[in-house]
């Protein structure tokens, strides 16, 4: 019993230093990832991963102003709600992210014009979107170009004891 556990433990903190490389373009290019309501994912420079994902929550016509960007943020993973204006309330939302520096992340969500039979009124789309890292990152969130808010996620790091537990976990 003792020698399976040490084993065990040897091969826990051995696989504690190894990374996932999975990107072998230029490592000053950007990496760009995109998609509509839905999620991407992009894997980048020493096996730095993210995902991505957006979705419409709802439409309607703007009366008043657009609430605050709403942030709920956990362990290398930021969701954010918002709303965005549009001519009318017959639009979806798209996302594209990119990586722009050290663990900082650009997320643009634009608008797309549904094809569908609309009323005529000042629109707003509610939205729900996140991004998830292997790392602490910082999200710079842009509405249709313009820059929206900026959203730092830097959870404490786990000590050795919380990784070699999390390290199992994902093992078993």
């Amino acid at each position: 019993m003792r020698k399976a556990t040490l084993l065990l433990l040897v091969a826990a903190f051995s696989g504690l230093g190894t990374a996932v490389v999975g990107y072998d373009g230029p490592k000053d290019q950007p990496h760009i990832m995109g998609g509509s309501s839905g999620a991407s994912q992009a894997v980048g420079p020493n096996g730095t991963q993210w995902k991505a994902w957006v979705e419409t929550k709802g439409t309607d016509c703007l009366s008043g102003n657009l609430s605050e960007i709403q942030t709920n943020k956990t362990e290398n993973r930021t969701e954010f709600t918002g709303e965005i204006q549009t001519s009318n309330p017959c639009y979806t939302v798209r996302h594209d992210v990119e990586k722009v520096g050290e663990n900082t992340y650009q997320f643009n969500i634009t608008t797309e014009k549904s094809n569908t039979t609309c009323i005529d009124c000042v629109g707003k789309i509610r939205y729900k979107a996140g991004l998830e890292t292997n790392s602490s990152h910082t999200v710079k969130v842009y509405h249709n170009g313009d820059f929206a808010k900026e959203i730092a996620n830097n959870p404490e790091k786990p000590g050795l004891f919380q990784k070699l537990i999390g390290w199992l976990r994902n093992f078993f």
